[in-house]
């Protein structure tokens, strides 16, 4: 899938570091922010100004995190700014995912990231952009769309052909 659909495997990247991080993460989880408020009756947790959240070789940045809580469990997670902006880095000589939008939501009931706003998820040259980008963790299946009159934009950089090494042997 990732040769052929370069682009769809960096929008399940985005998404599925988001959707895990908060269950039971092996990785540490770091947040830091200007400010916070825990209000523990209300169930909800705000981090505000030059948020950044960092997890293994995933790196998130905006303006304002919060998280709605239901007893223990999370039940929500949204991150706003002008952007947010997201980075994976990856072994070898990738390139990371980067991606930006104004909102990220994550339901952690429904399994369902989103992107809202200015939505847009980039690796090697490749880019996917729409107003809103769903992606359904449960389902793999990813949505694009927005506003009435918005558009979805996909550009798939060309591969560059095989080296003679890397050619297969012609059959005889």
């Amino acid at each position: 899938m990732s040769r052929r659909y370069p682009i769809i495997t960096a929008l399940v990247l985005l998404a599925a570091p988001a959707a895990y991080a908060w269950q039971a993460p092996a990785e540490e989880i770091i947040i830091e922010a200007d400010a916070s408020s825990l209000d523990r009756a209300a169930g909800t947790a705000v981090y505000q100004g030059n948020v950044r959240i960092v997890r293994g070789n995933v790196e998130i940045r905006g303006d304002q995190l919060s998280f709605r809580f239901d007893g223990d469990e999370l039940a929500a997670a949204v991150i706003h700014g002008a952007p947010v902006r997201f980075m994976q880095r990856h072994d070898g000589e990738r390139t990371p995912t980067v991606a930006e939008s104004r909102e990220v939501i994550y339901d952690t009931r429904e399994g369902i990231v989103r992107l809202r706003g200015g939505a847009r998820v980039v690796q090697g040259g490749d880019e996917f952009a729409s107003d809103d980008i769903r992606y359904d963790t449960r389902t793999e299946r990813i949505v694009a769309g927005g506003e009435p009159g918005s558009r979805v934009q996909v550009t798939i950089q060309p591969r560059r052909p095989p080296s003679d090494d890397e050619r297969p042997e012609p059959r005889q």
